[in-house]
């Protein structure tokens, strides 16, 4: 295979797989909202959410039942919507937070964020504050623990850096002394 098309077929699958994963997110939302206690068929779903995106009134007679509508628009679609959102944010915090650390295994519990969450919401509880405050202070006792987490990991590449720094400017002067010391021997 030449090197062209394995570039085409990189960049194919570089712009196929998020629109593949895209559908198949969709799908999954729509046989979702179908699952129930009170059965809806996938289609009868469909034209519901479709009429709710219509700009226009609808027809006197719909195809489904104010039953339908109602399972369909008042109790599975919000849950579905805000899980499908809160698992896309937990998703792109965690896939932020590898990138942030540099180590796909990295995970809150792993560099203390839940501990720090956990920390400033009790320290809320103590202080006798709202729900809302005990939130607040969850939030913010997770991102001073992130943020002290980074700090730390950005302190410790910076003194391995000096170190290999250091270590090249010890060899470039070694090597300067001696232009001969710091290349390797060929035997003979």
């Amino acid at each position: 295979m030449t090197e062209i098309s394995h570039a085409r077929r990189q960049g194919f699958m570089a712009l196929a797989t998020p629109a593949i994963l895209s559908f198949v997110t969709v799908i999954a939302m729509l046989l979702s909202v179908c699952i129930g206690v009170y059965p809806v068929s996938f289609a009868r779903v469909g034209e519901i959410i479709a009429s709710l995106a219509w700009p226009f009134p609808l027809p006197d007679h719909v195809a489904w039942t104010l039953k339908e509508q109602i399972v369909v628009q008042v109790v599975r679609l919000p849950r579905v919507v805000v899980a499908t959102m809160a698992g896309l944010g937990l998703g792109m915090s965690g896939a932020a937070l590898q990138g942030m650390m540099r180590n796909p295994l990295v995970s809150p519990d792993l560099v203390g964020v839940t501990s720090g969450a956990a920390f400033g919401g009790v320290l809320g509880m103590l202080f006798d504050l709202s729900s809302i405050g005990v939130v607040g202070c969850a939030l913010a006792g997770g991102v001073l623990a992130l943020d002290d987490a980074a700090y730390h990991v950005r302190s410790a590449r910076g003194r391995a850096a000096n170190v290999w720094h250091s270590k090249d400017r010890r060899v470039a002067a070694r090597s300067a002394r001696n232009p001969g010391c710091c290349q390797k021997r060929e035997r003979g």
